[in-house]
């Protein structure tokens, strides 16, 4: 007889296996360039503007404060940034001779130190910044309360920006000897640091450089993200389709994880609008650090499986190089340059400046789904998402009760993003006999098929117009 009898009701508590996928995040932005401020050579997390406030002033020639402004501007973004402006190397110091002028007196190169002012032997004068005197990032110096007479002869000492100093490798980076990383190895490290990875890698003004871009690709590559090259700046259209064929261009490239634009778009710079004199003047800048933005606030609003084309982009004024716009002529270069796998700029009449583009580099040459921006990060969603789901059950048994407990968790996930239209019905995990025989099973080793399918961007509408003289007989 068994001895565990029960003449009743026993309640079992059955453990439940199942793990909750959660989405990886998909709207943080790695942004790499250059600070007159802000910490160096290091991985820092960007939530707003106070937090972008560290990296100083819209200096010219300097990347990072105006991308920030231009990502912000968007209304959404998250950025980690990594500044490799390194104030001991990257700048040069001047003495220049000058001489007081009564409104305010220009110097010659932007200053990114404090201003002194030496007399003839380069000895300082009695004169404090802030007391006796103001200078704006464009180098304007001002006298404050006549405190420095008028056609006073002086000279100037301060450091500026040595742009040559700043050179592919700079942005590349390295890993040394002992571990150390610079420039954009530094993203490798997010992951461990804030449990997230970046997934728009930019470089404004430097990603039109060949070696850049290709490191920008093997970055996204590596952190299943895209990578947004800016064209060279100043090139007509068909210079840039041009350069698609070119293998020295950074333009030349047919993969998935790269976007190309075109052009650099133009933006009020308040940098110029001090209080010494307002020139309202428009400057242009790189197309990346707005279209980062764009990519973060749609995902923020809609969701990712949404495209970034056809959005509208804040804060822009113009763009630098004009363009044909049309939306039913193929040899507007806004559809010559969409054929040609770079994304634009469309303005319909009255509508403001929008990303006009669904493709990324791998096409024309792809014509597969994933040629689609949009459908490329949907599949880096799921598979990343699932990845990470996965690691609980890493040496667990290898029965089949876990061999479902995966594939259930899988399909969970996947039904909830049927249920949000991000990806098609019908899409599924499958354990399939024919993928797994015993000899691999036995070796540890389990195999898992994905079928998915997001839905990708309705680009071309088609309406078939015809005549029907019949519609008289409603006469």
């Amino acid at each position: 007889m068994p001895t565990n009898f029960l003449h009743g009701i026993e309640v079992i508590e059955v453990a439940n296996n199942l793990v909750n996928v959660r989405e990886v995040k998909t709207g943080i932005i790695g942004l790499v360039g250059i600070a007159p401020a802000g910490p160096l050579q290091k991985l820092t997390l960007v939530k707003n503007a106070q937090d972008a406030a560290q990296f100083g002033n819209t200096i010219p020639g300097f990347s990072i404060p105006q991308a920030l402004k231009n990502i912000q501007a968007q209304g959404a973004g998250t950025v980690l940034v990594i500044n490799v402006f390194d104030p001991t190397t990257h700048s040069k110091e001047k003495i220049e001779p000058a001489t007081i002028l009564s409104e305010y007196t220009p110097l010659s190169e932007y200053p990114i130190s404090s201003v002194q002012v030496v007399d003839a032997e380069d000895a300082p004068l009695p004169y404090v910044e802030g007391k006796d005197f103001v200078i704006d990032n464009l180098g304007r110096f001002r006298v404050l309360g006549g405190r420095i007479p008028e056609s006073t002869a002086v000279k100037f000492k301060y450091k500026y920006l040595d742009s040559q100093s700043i050179t592919q490798s700079t942005i590349i980076g390295s890993v040394s000897a002992n571990g150390t990383r610079t420039g954009m190895k530094i993203f490798d490290l997010a992951f461990q640091k804030f449990g997230f990875n970046p997934k728009i890698i930019i470089a404004p003004a430097y990603s039109h450089q060949k070696s850049v871009c290709d490191e920008m690709t093997l970055v996204a590559d590596r952190l299943k993200a895209i990578a947004l090259i800016d064209c060279e700046p100043g090139k007509t259209v068909n210079e840039i389709l041009e350069s698609r064929g070119d293998p020295t261009n950074a333009f030349s490239t047919a993969s998935q994880r790269v976007v190309l634009l075109y052009p650099y778009l133009l933006s009020y710079d308040e940098s110029k609008d001090d209080g010494i004199e307002t020139t309202d003047t428009n400057t242009s800048f790189p197309y990346s650090a707005y279209f980062a933005g764009v990519i973060a606030a749609t995902d923020n609003k809609l969701g990712y499986w949404y495209s970034p084309s056809n959005k509208a982009i804040n804060g822009v004024t113009g763009i630098a190089q004009d363009i044909t716009m049309s939306i039913n002529d193929e040899n507007a270069d806004s559809n010559m340059l969409n054929a040609a796998g770079i994304t634009t700029i469309f303005n319909f009449y009255g509508s403001g400046y929008r990303t006009w583009g669904n493709h990324n580099s791998s096409y024309p040459s792809n014509q597969v789904p994933n040629n689609f921006i949009s459908i490329r990060r949907i599949a880096d969603v799921v598979h990343e998402s699932l990845v990470y789901a996965s690691i609980p059950y890493i040496d667990q048994p290898l029965t089949k009760a876990v061999i479902d407990d995966m594939r259930h968790s899988g399909n969970d996930f996947i039904n909830v993003l049927i249920g949000r239209n991000a990806l098609l019905e019908g899409s599924k995990i499958v354990y399939s006999a024919d993928d797994n025989p015993a000899t691999e099973l036995a070796k540890g080793i389990v195999k898992f098929r994905f079928q998915i399918m997001g839905p990708t961007p309705a680009q071309t509408i088609v309406y078939l117009s015809e005549l029907n003289t019949s519609l008289y007989d409603q006469l």
